[in-house]
């Protein structure tokens, strides 16, 4: 047998098993007690940074230094809200088409 030979069938192989394990490892929609838990800790997340991002633009407004790393801060603390509550939308995508008629 060639290298190169040697070098298709370990990949083909190890392509299988990465397959096999993605499949094995694919989780299965969280139940509604999971969706409750998870929505509480993003809401409890998002008031304690709500809180501290509120006074260090307080801060930041009343200092008048010109800098932006508060206001910066902010943009990705509620960029990181928004994508925990679109996960807690879309994740249960997998359990009905979404139509009542059905």
């Amino acid at each position: 047998m060639s290298t190169a030979a040697e070098v298709r069938w370990v990949v083909a192989l190890t392509a299988s098993a990465v397959t096999e394990r993605v499949e094995r490892s694919r989780p299965s929609p969280p139940s509604d007690r999971g969706l409750v838990w998870l929505l509480l800790a993003i809401s409890v997340g998002a008031v304690a940074v709500a809180s501290v991002l509120g006074v260090a633009l307080s801060e930041w407004a009343m200092s008048r230094t010109g800098d932006v790393l508060p206001a910066a801060g902010g943009a990705v603390a509620v960029g990181a809200a928004f994508l925990g509550l679109m996960f807690l939308v879309f994740a249960s995508k997998g359990r009905g088409s979404g139509t009542e008629n059905d």
